[in-house]
């Protein structure tokens, strides 16, 4: 892995941020370069894993055009590119092949202790405001789930537990519909 040292009070676009960061851990919120926090830990990479195998093969049943991705690039602007755990994008044409461009349909953060406030508050905020359509929040300290919906005027917010089935919006016309329970992963 090559670490990059970076100024930070210094502002920047999304593509040179793209450039000098390919193998860094941070994101750029609105022009500047904020550290993530370390590298998943077990419990995180366990949900990650399983739940996008879960994701992968609803899509693949329903024959959607949907598409999951873990932690790579969604450039939202010209000074904001984050990196989720999870997304899901259902409009390919918004792939470059090396990022997401826009804002992917479903995002899905898992807290760690050191960078709740980012999923909690800051990312809350940039997702709302860009058009994502769904975003979960997994808390694993708490044994909990946020789920925020904005999309064809709702401005929705519910929370969950790890016990409960919890439905996925994005895929809510599915017969099936796509319902997770993260305590399934642990």
């Amino acid at each position: 892995m090559i670490f990059i040292t970076i100024p930070k009070e210094e502002k920047y676009t999304a593509e040179d941020f793209l450039t000098m960061t390919d193998e860094g851990r941070c994101e750029l919120i609105d022009g500047y370069i904020v550290d993530m926090s370390p590298a998943p830990g077990i419990i995180h990479q366990r949900i990650i894993r399983k739940m996008i195998i879960d994701i992968s093969s609803f899509i693949d049943l329903h024959n959607e055009k949907c598409e999951p991705f873990i932690t790579s690039n969604v450039k939202l602007t010209d000074d904001t590119v984050l990196i989720p755990d999870i997304y899901v994008t259902c409009h390919p044409e918004n792939l470059d092949g090396q990022k997401h461009i826009g804002a992917p349909d479903w995002m899905i953060e898992i807290v760690s202790p050191s960078n709740f406030t980012n999923d909690y508050y800051t990312k809350l905020h940039i997702y709302k405001e860009h058009g994502v359509r769904e975003y979960w929040i997994i808390d694993p300290r708490n044994d909990s789930v946020t789920v925020y919906i904005w999309d064809e005027g709702l401005n929705d917010c519910k929370h969950y537990t790890f016990t409960d089935r919890i439905p996925v919006y994005i895929f809510k016309d599915k017969t099936p519909p796509l319902e997770i329970c993260v305590g399934n992963y642990l």
